[in-house]
């Protein structure tokens, strides 16, 4: 578990960090209540939000900094910034070391981009793209077995290896008299 204090990185550089590095899509801020044990905040891989809490803190704990980075800007607001996807627990805790709130942080890969290269690559198909863990899942209907072979190539190269393939094939329909 690693330990971060309340003063380990300054304010104003977390700051500027927020307003030059975070998407504007990412710039949302979530309020975190107090004795909440199940809350989950789910985060986009190399993005950030700020947690609020409803009490200050004076330390956090986070099981696994690979997952996430999480720093202090205030005494009651931190950054968290999604590194690779998975899961880690983020606990806050008072200046009398009793615990205000752990969360549950979940950090997903970015399906943005591949959607956004799956419609111009493949325009008149219908294919969703959602993320599972550290992989991706295609599903939807496509025109033919090798629009599948398309996408699942284009896939590859945003998750190689860890890609569900749901992509179903639409059948024609043939009337015969």
């Amino acid at each position: 578990m690693s330990k971060k204090k309340l003063g380990w990185i300054a304010p104003a550089v977390i700051a500027a960090m927020l307003s030059t590095s975070v998407p504007a899509t990412a710039a949302t801020t979530i309020f975190v209540e107090e004795n909440t044990t199940a809350q989950v905040v789910d985060v986009i891989s190399d993005s950030a939000l700020a947690l609020e809490s409803a009490v200050p803190f004076t330390e956090l704990f986070v099981a696994n900094p690979e997952i996430a980075d999480i720093s202090s800007i205030s005494g009651t607001t931190l950054y968290v910034l999604g590194k690779q996807p998975g899961r880690t627990t983020l606990m806050l805790i008072r200046d009398d070391n009793t615990i205000i709130s752990t969360i549950d942080i979940r950090v997903s890969p970015d399906v943005t981009e591949l959607t956004r290269r799956l419609s111009e690559v493949l325009p008149d198909e219908n294919i969703d793209v959602l993320s599972a863990n550290d992989g991706l899942v295609l599903s939807g209907t496509v025109s033919s077995p090798e629009v599948v072979s398309r996408a699942l190539e284009v896939a590859g190269h945003y998750a190689q290896g860890r890609i569900s393939n749901l992509l179903n094939v639409k059948v024609p329909v043939s009337y015969t008299h």
